[in-house]
């Protein structure tokens, strides 16, 4: 299965309502009537020429959060021809199913500073403004309930979170206030095939009301700041990781679900960044510069692929997490950010093609597995002591013969 794709085009800010947009959405019939699956943009070089990315969907500008959210659930009986597989245009809301079926998935936005990537993730206070963050928990907790309804509290869930930035390549846990934090940051460690963060704070969250509060204390913490473009610009990238637990009886199952709001890539030119901004987008680009390599070094099925040159890029390992991955890829109409836009399709076009494994989490189950043989019975059989002297691998030295005398005791020359 490969990682799914769907582009947003958000709408024009008040600055740029006399701006020519370039970046339209079309449709293709014999695939999805309700929703378009192509992005158009002309050729920067050739105005008369368009270029054409197609995608498991495409949201226009009027569409809403809750449009991108549940859509997809509505385009999962249509087969996609991207993937071959029927329910390959699933978002958000059916991934909860895969959650809870047993499987990890991880949602991902990217794009340039300034098209909508953490409003997507967060989204506002307001009901119709929550993001796909507090929707997909809002989901997760409604499952639950009807879980332990379905089972008449035969099974359990239990749901904890821990949430993490990546700022100037290091990582430092938003549960934690700035000032408290080291220097160096958390370390990272591989366990078992994935990157685990040594250190991280895990908390508890029973209902949606305690995420809500924990997750907007954490937010607080971020680094954030104003650029030219972007009055509230994300200086880190952000990591979310919701841990699942499933109990059923004597079995257990653990599974995650990861969501990543991506800082956006900067043109300084554009951005009138200072010395510490400055700081800040060398190192944001560089991490998305890496990423870059390691989604053009699977394309080409290279035998290296460069994840560890960049935390982001060991902790996102696109093409080797398992379960679901989705990319939302966020994108201005305005032909200010044409060549930023083009490069984002591009790099969402070879994204959509690296084929991530869908394995399910074995459960685990409590007390031993199989009987454990006792060692000691009256059928065991022994082997017989031989005596040293018939052994080629003797080291140790037959004592001379010399007469005993009465109450000696012989020497012990045995081995088993």
């Amino acid at each position: 299965m490969s990682v799914r794709v769907v582009a947003r085009i958000r709408p024009l800010l008040k600055a740029e309502l006399d701006k020519d947009t370039i970046v339209t959405a079309v449709r293709n019939d014999s695939e999805a009537p309700d929703l378009p699956t192509v992005v158009r943009i002309p050729n920067p070089k050739n105005e008369g020429e368009d270029f054409s990315f197609q995608f498991n969907s495409v949201y226009e500008q009027h569409a809403t959060q809750q449009d991108v959210f549940d859509n997809e659930g509505r385009r999962s009986s249509f087969s996609s021809a991207l993937n071959g597989v029927a329910d390959a245009a699933v978002l958000v809301s059916p991934t909860i199913k895969h959650l809870f079926n047993g499987f990890d998935i991880t949602l991902f936005a990217y794009g340039v500073t300034g098209t909508g990537k953490t409003h997507t993730m967060r989204g506002g206070k307001s009901l119709a403004d929550r993001g796909m963050i507090p929707r997909l928990l809002s989901g997760i907790y409604r499952k639950s309930r009807k879980l332990e309804k379905d089972t008449k509290g035969e099974s359990t869930v239990a749901v904890s979170m821990s949430y993490y930035e990546i700022y100037n390549d290091r990582v430092f846990d938003l549960f934690e206030a700035p000032e408290n934090r080291t220097m160096t940051g958390l370390q990272l460690r591989d366990n078992g095939g994935k990157t685990v963060v040594v250190g991280l704070t895990e908390r508890p969250c029973e209902t949606l009301k305690e995420f809500e509060k924990l997750y907007d204390q954490a937010n607080v913490n971020r680094s954030t700041s104003a650029t030219k473009l972007n009055a509230h610009s994300s200086r880190s990238h952000a990591v979310l990781c919701v841990k699942l637990v499933i109990t059923t009886g004597d079995q257990t199952r653990t599974n995650m679900a990861s969501a990543i709001d991506l800082a956006g890539s900067e043109d300084n030119r554009r951005t009138d960044n200072g010395k510490e901004r400055l700081v800040e987008s060398a190192s944001i680009n560089k991490s998305l510069f890496v990423l870059a390599q390691c989604v053009e070094a699977i394309s080409k099925k290279q035998a290296r692929i460069p994840y560890r040159e960049s935390k982001m890029t060991r902790i996102l390992s696109l093409g080797q997490n398992n379960g679901l991955t989705i990319m939302i890829l966020n994108l201005a109409p305005v032909r200010s950010y044409h060549l930023d836009t083009l490069s984002s399709l591009n790099f969402a076009n070879r994204t959509k093609k690296i084929e991530v494994r869908e394995i399910e989490n074995e459960p685990v189950f409590k007390g031993c597995s199989r009987p454990v043989t006792s060692v000691v019975g009256t059928a065991m059989q022994r082997q017989p002591l031989r005596p040293l002297a018939t052994s080629t691998h003797n080291s140790i030295a037959r004592p001379a013969e010399h007469p005993t005398k009465a109450g000696d005791k012989p020497a012990k020359a045995f081995s088993v």
